[in-house]
C-alpha cells in the first residue's frame, strides 16, 4: 500500500480549496443582502433615515463581496482549465477545489486512520465528501441569485412577499440537510469498513478478493491515484453522477414549488 501521496496533485496547488473561499464570500454576501431585502419585501417600516442608511450600506457591501466571489470563481475556472490540460478529470478537479479535510492524503493512500479501509470504500468516502461539500457550496451560492429573480414578482404585486422569501430559504434547508446526511454517512461508512466485514454494508465477495489480489500483484498496484480511473473507478464516478443528478433534481423541485407558491 502507498506510504504517502502528494496532495494536492502536481499542478493543482492554486486550485486546492479555492471553492471554499467562493462559498464563504457568497454566504457572507447572502447574510448581508437577504435579510434587508426580505425586510423591505415584507413591508417592514424603513422610514427612518438611519434604518435606510444601514440597509443601503449592508446591501452595497454585500454586493461587493458577492462580486469578489464571482471573480474568485472565474479564477477557479481558469485554474481548472489548466488542470484539464494536464489530464486530470473533472471529478478530481472538483474534489481538489472543494477539499478542506486534512486527512485526504491518508484517505487516498489508505494510511493512518484509513489503513484498514478497503480501496472501494475509500473511493466511496471521497465521493460522498465531495458531494457534501458541493451541496454546502450550492447552499451558499444559490439563494442570492434566486432572491434577485424573485424580487420582480413581489414588486409587481403578483407574488406574496412571504412566499418570495421562501424561494432562497428552501434550497438552503434542502442542501444543508442533505450535505449533513451525506457527510455523516461517509463517516459511518469508514467506521463500518474497519475490522470485521460483518459491519460492512457491502461484504467482499470471493471474486472481488481475487480481483484485488491480482491487482495488488500487477502494475496497477503502483499506479498514481490521480491517473485516469480503472473500470471500477469509472463505475464509482458513474454512481456519484447519479447522486449529483438526484440532488440537482431535488433543488429544482424545491425552487419550482417555491415559485409556484408565489404565483398561486
Amino acid at each position: 500500500m502507498t506510504e504517502s501521496i502528494e496532495w494536492p496533485p502536481p499542478g493543482l496547488d492554486m486550485l486546492h480549496g479555492r471553492l471554499r473561499v467562493v462559498r464563504a464570500r457568497a454566504a457572507i454576501a447572502t447574510v448581508l443582502i437577504a435579510p434587508p431585502m426580505i425586510w423591505l419585501l415584507l413591508g417592514m417600516p424603513a422610514t427612518d433615515r438611519e434604518i435606510r442608511g444601514t440597509i443601503g450600506i449592508l446591501i452595497t457591501v454585500g454586493l461587493f463581496i458577492f462580486l469578489s466571489a464571482i471573480l474568485n470563481a472565474a479564477r477557479v475556472l481558469d485554474v481548472a482549465r489548466r488542470g484539464r490540460a494536464l489530464g486530470y478529470d473533472m471529478r478530481l478537479l472538483l474534489e481538489v477545489a472543494l477539499d478542506s479535510a486534512r486527512d485526504t492524503p491518508s484517505l487516498i493512500a489508505g494510511t493512518g486512520p484509513f489503513e484498514s479501509v478497503r480501496d472501494r470504500t475509500r473511493t466511496r468516502i471521497r465521493a460522498l465528501r465531495t458531494l457534501a461539500a458541493l451541496l454546502t457550496f450550492t447552499a451558499a451560492v444559490l439563494p442570492l441569485p434566486l432572491l434577485c429573480l424573485a424580487i420582480p414578482l413581489a414588486l409587481r404585486g403578483s407574488a406574496d412577499a412571504l412566499a418570495v422569501a421562501l424561494i432562497p430559504t428552501l434550497p438552503i434547508i434542502f442542501c444543508t440537510m442533505t450535505a449533513a446526511i451525506t457527510a455523516a454517512y461517509a463517516a459511518i461508512l469508514a467506521q463500518w469498513d474497519r475490522g470485521s466485514d460483518a459491519w460492512d454494508p457491502s461484504p467482499v465477495t470471493l471474486e472481488e478478493r481475487a480481483a484485488e489480489w491480482q491487482g495488488a500483484t500487477s502494475d496497477d498496484a503502483t499506479r498514481d491515484p490521480t491517473e485516469p480511473a480503472a473500470p471500477r473507478r469509472r463505475r464509482s464516478s458513474g454512481g456519484l453522477f447519479v447522486v449529483l443528478i438526484g440532488a440537482a433534481a431535488g433543488i429544482v423541485l424545491f425552487v419550482t414549488v417555491s415559485f409556484a407558491l408565489t404565483i398561486l
